[in-house]
């Protein structure tokens, strides 16, 4: 089994005019990224192991501002309910998933081959009504 660390933490911005997601900047973590967040003030929160670190947006790049006031009291009640956190994704696996390749192409084909008979069909039951009918409007103006 394998750990899956995410040690960095990508920024990414939306360009509206090309509608394409355009990369800022990646900023490397100490330990683990468990979690990151936008406060209002624009503030970026990232959960990087056990501790919380603040980024804000300076000159356009990302900068971890160290004194920000709630920093205590933030890491405070993390370290107390950090067992909480730890105990629910100590280990994540992806040993269960697995690339398929599916060809469905003999199956398409087949199912296309029926439609085309069954349109034949159908066309063929029209065209012999459609004669049946000429036939009968001919000898009804024969009686006539």
């Amino acid at each position: 089994m394998s750990l899956l660390f995410c040690v960095t933490v990508s920024v990414l911005e939306l360009d509206v005019e090309s509608r394409r997601l355009v990369h800022r900047q990646t900023m490397r973590m100490k330990e683990r990224a468990w979690d990151v967040t936008f406060d209002d003030l624009g503030g970026l929160w990232v959960l990087d192991g056990e501790v919380i670190v603040l980024y804000q947006l300076q000159e356009g790049v990302w900068q971890e501002i160290p004194d920000h006031p709630d920093h205590t009291r933030i890491n405070d009640i993390i370290r107390t309910n950090w067992p909480v956190f730890q105990d629910s994704a100590t280990e994540i696996s992806c040993s269960n998933l697995y690339k398929m390749s599916i060809d469905n192409m003999t199956e398409y084909q087949l199912k296309k081959q029926q439609r085309i008979q069954q349109r034949l069909k159908k066309r063929g039951l029209e065209v012999l009504e459609v004669k049946r009918g000429s036939k009968r409007s001919r000898m009804d103006e024969a009686t006539v």
